[in-house]
């Protein structure tokens, strides 16, 4: 059963235009907060449609080097143009992606009764939820926008 107002597309349409209003007010229009405002929308919207991929998508691993590979693309390019070091969106979506992942697994190893593994991998995502909280929230080397709340959602 169907209750979708928006398909994937549609979604990602308006991620995409809230994402340039939300550039647009930053370089072109600080003085007029209405377009971070609007623009702050489209974040909530591109987790939901990673989310989306790695619940849909066949190929996990090809997945995840893609959204990786990108943040390593997207991340030298723009050091090289800006000096920038803050960490772009993609670098939290490929952790984010990781980390459902070894929800994943979990989960399948709960089914199989894996038990030792699953601990295990239980306690491999709490202590890596806790590292990255605790390299966001103390650190000055490793700023992403949204924080540790870009991995969490």
């Amino acid at each position: 059963m169907k209750f979708g107002i928006f398909s994937n597309n549609v979604l990602k349409i308006i991620a995409c235009i809230t994402m340039l209003l939300d550039h647009m007010g930053f370089i072109l229009f600080p003085e007029y907060p209405i377009f971070r405002i609007i623009g702050r929308i489209s974040f909530p919207i591109f987790a939901f449609l990673l989310a989306e991929g790695c619940y849909y998508t066949k190929n996990k691993l090809r997945h995840f080097i893609v959204i990786a590979g990108f943040a390593v693309v997207m991340q030298t390019v723009l050091f090289l143009a800006t000096k920038m070091t803050d960490f772009n969106i993609f670098i939290p979506f490929s952790i984010s992606i990781a980390l459902c992942y070894l929800v994943d697994y979990i989960e399948r190893f709960i089914k199989e009764k894996r038990i030792l593994i699953s601990i295990g991998l239980v306690i491999l995502l709490i202590s890596s939820l806790i590292l990255f909280y605790f390299i966001d929230a103390y650190t000055t080397y490793f700023f992403m926008n949204y924080g540790i709340y870009a991995v969490y959602l």
